[in-house]
């Protein structure tokens, strides 16, 4: 996929972008995004993260994800 969050949420009908913060530099970095997502017609809430995940990036999510034994998707049909 190429191009703008704000766009596509837009042709998708979404009027909230949510985003999540783990420190106060995400924070000063999300505040950024936010306020360019705003002149382009998309709010953006923020969720913080629990204090103890606060280390935890999605870059070392993915990680810890692939080293795990292949379980069932979520998007399998039934």
């Amino acid at each position: 996929m190429t191009g703008l969050t704000t766009a596509y949420c837009l042709r998708r009908g979404a009027t909230v972008i949510v985003r999540g913060v783990r420190t106060a530099a995400d924070f000063r970095y999300e505040y950024q995004l936010a306020a360019m997502n705003e002149r382009l017609g998309m709010q953006t809430v923020w969720v913080p993260s629990r204090p103890h995940l606060a280390a935890t990036s999605s870059t070392v999510a993915r990680a810890y994800r692939s080293a795990q034994p292949a379980g069932p998707s979520l998007n399998a049909e039934k």
